[in-house]
């Protein structure tokens, strides 16, 4: 995720990342601009770890015990 090790990922990144989810999920996932303003909370241009994380988790929210328990099967 983060190519350049700068330390965080930046709106190129995510938008890598976005794209590469996408693709293997076939779910569109937003507009990558606008997904990672929303996620960079302090607006420093960079997502830390914390940033990233909880803005994927509120992206994408856990599968379903079901759909969980199907896709192990």
């Amino acid at each position: 995720m983060d190519a350049d090790s700068s330390g965080g990922v930046d709106q190129a990144e995510l938008g890598s990342m976005l794209s590469a989810i996408s693709e293997k999920t076939g779910t569109n996932l937003g507009d990558s601009k606008q997904l990672f303003t929303q996620m960079d909370s302090n607006a420093d241009g960079s997502l830390s770890s914390d940033e990233l994380d909880k803005g994927m988790k509120d992206l994408m929210p856990p599968p379903s015990t079901m759909d969980f328990a199907q896709s192990r099967g």
